[in-house]
């Protein structure tokens, strides 16, 4: 997995994942450091929550919650790309998002969140990343629960 942080701006954190997993890697248990909201910009994944089991393509949304384990699979292909936006507690108190908005899971594409991605410029290479892992985790800071 490469990562690169596109934009910090206190309470706001704004990354670009690029995983290169596919059907013989094995998935693992991850667990959501904070906020999050990781648009699925391409390729596809499985992901397991305790909400349930998602199937991610381009336009779908993974909504994390601190604390929440999931699983990221890749059964159907090769890779996938993620544009995650990580806030801070008071961002999400600030914005009135509370409860049960972060822990659902994984939400279907969104038509106009894909028009409105594809009109965009891509976001810059990962070549220079500021951060990079081998692990081949998905879309979202983590902590891998596997030793």
């Amino acid at each position: 997995m490469v990562t690169a942080t596109v934009l910090r701006r206190g309470a706001i954190q704004v990354s670009d994942y690029r995983c290169s997993a596919g059907p013989a890697d094995a998935p693992y248990v991850e667990v959501h450091q904070g906020y999050s909201v990781s648009y699925v910009r391409a390729g596809s994944f499985g992901c397991r929550t305790h909400a349930g089991t998602f199937e991610l393509v381009a336009g779908s949304v993974l909504v994390g919650c601190p604390g929440d384990e999931y699983t990221c699979t890749h059964e159907h292909g090769f890779g996938d790309e993620c544009m995650s936006f990580q806030l801070e507690p008071a961002v999400v108190e600030t914005i009135g998002a509370q409860g049960d908005a972060w822990r659902t899971g994984g939400v279907p594409p969104i038509g106009e969140l894909m028009v409105c991605w594809v009109s965009s410029p891509r976001p810059p290479s990962t070549t220079s990343a500021t951060s990079a892992s081998t692990r081949s985790g998905c879309c979202s800071p983590r902590a891998s629960s596997r030793r």
